[in-house]
Parts: structure tokens; C-alpha cells; sequence
């Protein structure tokens, strides 16, 4: 269930492509809202076009670690509430320290991140890179 093709499990894939159908399905079957994407399959091209399309702040980005970032990141507000509702660690980070409430702010995915807050994420968090959800919706211009 949790296997990933690419780096992405299947409920990242369907999260990402707004398919909240399918998000509702694999969670009923079993898949692990919180597994943390293998970032050994990713290819350095996929690598630099995530961060190319993640703008001005390129070093906090990075791959989306799970099925909620990829949600987030992509402002798809119904994927987001059904794996929050299926328990979805509202405050883990991926592998730079970025958490959704980040990647919201980021994508300027507001109500991505008006249920991240509804789902008492903290917005409190400093990247790896010493950045905040604050800074970056600052410099994104939100």
C-alpha cells in the first residue's frame, strides 16, 4: 500500500493531482497518511524543477515529504481536509525542515492553510534554513 514508484506512494500521487476520491479510497484501505517519500528515487532533474517551481526561496522547498505537503503545495483544499481527517501529522517537516503551514504560504494555497490552522498547526516552525512560515509568506507576497 505504501510502496512508491518515483519516490511518490500512490496517496501522495492522488493528494498532488487532486483526486479526492481516490485519497478517501486509499485511506479506507489502509495507506499511511503521515509515510515520508523516499527521496533516494528522486532524480536530480525532478529535484531542481520542484525547486525552480517553488520561486524565491528555492533551499526551503525541496520534494514534498508526504501525502499532505504534496496537497498543500498544489492548494487542494478537499485532499487536505480528508487526510487531516484521517490523521495526518499537521506538523511534520520533510527533509529541509518545511512543514505544510510552510508550503502553504509558499504556494499561496490560503485555504490549504486556513485548514492546516483549523487542525492547530503550528505556525511557529523555522525551516532548516532559518526561515519561517511568516518570512515566506512575506517574500512569496501574501
Amino acid at each position: 500500500m505504501n510502496s512508491t514508484q518515483n519516490g511518490m506512494t500512490a496517496l501522495a500521487v492522488a493528494s498532488a493531482h487532486e483526486h479526492a476520491e481516490c485519497v478517501v479510497e486509499l485511506i479506507r484501505a489502509g495507506a499511511d497518511v503521515n509515510f515520508q517519500t523516499d527521496t533516494s528515487k528522486i532524480s536530480f532533474k525532478d529535484l531542481l524543477t520542484d525547486l525552480a517551481n517553488a520561486g524565491t526561496i528555492l533551499l526551503t522547498l525541496g520534494p514534498s515529504s508526504m501525502a499532505l505537503m504534496s496537497a498543500v503545495k498544489q492548494g487542494h483544499v478537499h485532499c487536505v481536509r480528508e487526510l487531516i481527517r484521517a490523521g495526518a501529522n499537521v506538523d511534520a517537516t520533510n527533509q529541509v525542515g518545511t512543514t505544510a503551514v510552510m508550503i502553504s504560504c509558499i504556494a499561496q494555497s490560503i485555504d490549504c492553510l486556513r485548514e492546516l490552522i483549523k487542525a492547530r498547526a503550528s505556525v511557529n516552525y523555522v525551516s532548516c534554513t532559518g526561515v519561517s512560515a511568516l518570512k515566506m509568506a512575506a517574500i512569496s507576497g501574501q
